[in-house]
């Protein structure tokens, strides 16, 4: 069976700036799309820009310059449903961003997919230093068993975290970095568990996840027993954590506004000398997050920035 869709097409325009690509795809969505695509309109050709590249972290300060959040030439693809007024709706946009042409479109047959598998081909293996992340699904392959090399098996489901996101990457790798064997470990937000998941597995010896949404605790409990066993890490919902602990290694990966409610409570639960990372912060917001960790008694000296996203860490001294 098929269903009949719109596909439009916004070809690359001097009169968009790339900067304001982000806007024409949320003006689509607004309007109806389905789904929205943005590419380099260079792609396959000598001029192709990859932007997804993680700078250099001994280079990054607080204001940092990062990857473009867009390629310099954009192209955006939109799909309506069949009785969506596509070509109303391609006018506004040409008006709207003063566009010297309306874009075009066609209907062609949506074909019914198996939309399991089309699900699943989106997640594919991810590398973080000597960690992959793998998916039930995912073919073994050598180089997930060579020596030093650590495998979480996720099942995605209702909770974020499968290390797809430029901001679980940030922490994952710096986790490996900073070293967690022998230490406490506490993941705020856990999520997946992803991130207690890796703490253990580099050799935490006590780690702790707190979750707000129970429907992710119940995701984060099957990844822990899946990976470590049951009960290897402890998972709370926050209304329920133990309250008296301290921990030699704090991380979050949430969002900006929370982790500046939160700091007050992340720096009770950080040991003098502890560690922190904090994640979820878009570039622009990393000064005012960083300045509430310091009135907590915080050293906050490295920063690091993927994409548009920026890792903040830091040690307690007081």
């Amino acid at each position: 069976p098929s269903h009949v869709a719109s596909t439009a097409q916004i070809p690359w325009s001097e009169s968009i700036p790339s900067a304001e690509m982000g806007l024409v795809t949320d003006f689509l969505m607004e309007l109806g799309a389905m789904s929205v695509t943005m590419q380099d309109a260079m792609r396959g050709t000598d001029s192709e820009q990859a932007i997804f590249h993680e700078p250099d972290p001994n280079s990054v300060e607080w204001n940092p310059q990062t990857s473009s959040e867009y390629w310099g030439k954009c192209k955006i693809e939109a799909l309506f449903q069949d009785d969506a007024p596509v070509e109303s709706i391609l006018m506004t946009i040409a008006t709207e961003f003063d566009l010297p042409f309306t874009p075009s479109f066609s209907s062609t047959p949506l074909l019914d997919e198996d939309w399991v598998a089309l699900s699943r081909s989106f997640f594919t293996p991810i590398q973080l230093g000597q960690l992959w992340i793998l998916f039930p699904w995912t073919p073994r392959e050598p180089k997930h068993t060579a020596p030093g090399v650590r495998v979480v098996v996720l099942e995605p489901g209702m909770a974020f975290g499968t290390g797809e996101h430029a901001t679980t990457r940030l922490v994952a790798s710096w986790l490996q970095r900073v070293g967690v064997a022998g230490r406490t470990v506490l993941d705020y937000g856990t999520g997946s568990g992803i991130l207690a998941v890796v703490a253990k597995m580099f050799g935490a010896a006590f780690c702790v996840g707190v979750e707000i949404d129970r429907d992710a605790l119940e995701v984060a409990r099957k990844n822990v027993t899946g990976n470590l066993g049951r009960g290897a890490v402890g998972l709370f919902h926050n209304s329920e954590e133990p309250v008296e602990e301290v921990y030699d290694v704090v991380v979050a990966n949430i969002l900006a506004r929370p982790l500046i409610s939160l700091a007050p409570l992340l720096a009770e639960r950080t040991k003098k000398n502890g560690k922190i990372a904090l994640s979820g912060i878009l570039v622009a917001q990393g000064q005012m997050v960083a300045d509430a960790y310091r009135e907590q008694g915080f050293e906050m000296n490295e920063a690091q920035v993927l994409n548009e996203w920026v890792l903040i860490t830091g040690t307690k001294r007081r």
